[in-house]
């Protein structure tokens, strides 16, 4: 990939995600995260960047189990949170608070690393 090439992918990444410091800018990496992850198989460093802080930033947020599996469930098996939430015993009401509370939970790691100028930097 060229300079050029990454420069535009720099851009686009920050138009989408912007600096990933709100819960909704989270989700939104979430729904995403099968492009990301093919991107990332194609060499795509720009992908890889944000793969590798989003998988940090979800470690450092020091989220329960509950929280982790609401989030694989809905974002990486594709399942709804009624689906979700029968497959983890509990009404679908707790599924949107687990993912609530821990995109919050990761978008405060982002938000962190941003302002101490860490990690992901809206757009690399």
């Amino acid at each position: 990939m060229s300079n050029r090439s990454r420069e535009t992918e720099k851009i686009r990444f920050e138009e989408r995600y912007g600096t990933l410091s709100t819960a909704r800018q989270i989700q939104f990496l979430l729904k995403d995260v099968h492009v990301l992850q093919s991107r990332v198989l194609n060499d795509d460093f720009t992908a890889c960047d944000i793969f590798i802080d989003l998988n940090e930033a979800i470690e450092k947020a020091s989220l329960t189990k509950r929280q982790r599996d609401a989030l694989y469930y809905v974002y990486i098996c594709d399942y709804t949170q009624v689906e979700a939430a029968e497959k983890m015993g509990v009404a679908q009401q707790n599924i949107r608070e687990l993912i609530k509370r821990s995109t919050e939970r990761i978008a405060e790691i982002f938000y962190y690393w941003t302002q101490h100028d860490l990690g992901y930097r809206g757009g690399y």
